[in-house]
């Protein structure tokens, strides 16, 4: 079992909401506090920084029933695959040995890697299409 930063005890589970608040529970003070799903202090810091990025990678893949890299090599710290909403096909994303998150046309995935060239995609059936934008 995972602790947050105040020494919590958490469980997996959904994805709760950020929001804003003083010491008090005040609506949206002048100095707050920033508190995630955990407690983040990574959450805390990527608002606070406001970290943004520099460059965008944006691009598609024409997908097969054989698992293919999504992109060449190329540094980024998240990217953003869809299943392109156009499609009638599932497709499969992973890494080279194994592609076991299944998207359905319009559904999306945000992963964080540090190289597209370690994403890998398959199609269930057909060529569909795979839309992705990364970022570094």
């Amino acid at each position: 079992m995972a602790a947050t930063n105040d020494g919590r005890a958490v469980e997996g589970g959904p994805a709760q909401p950020v929001y804003i608040t003083n010491a008090t529970g005040d609506g949206v003070p002048t100095t707050a506090t920033i508190i995630g799903p955990l407690g983040s202090a990574a959450l805390a810091q990527s608002v606070a920084t406001n970290d943004t990025s520099a460059t965008l990678y944006a691009g598609t893949l024409a997908t097969s029933t054989s698992a293919a890299a999504l992109a060449a090599s190329q540094a980024v710290r998240e990217v953003l695959i869809q299943n392109d909403p156009d499609n009638s096909a599932d497709v499969l994303i992973g890494n080279s040995s194994a592609q076991t998150i299944q998207l359905k046309p319009g559904q999306s995935v945000v992963i964080p890697v540090t190289n597209l060239a370690t994403v890998y995609a398959k199609s269930v059936s057909g060529t569909p299409t795979i839309n992705y934008l990364g970022r570094s």
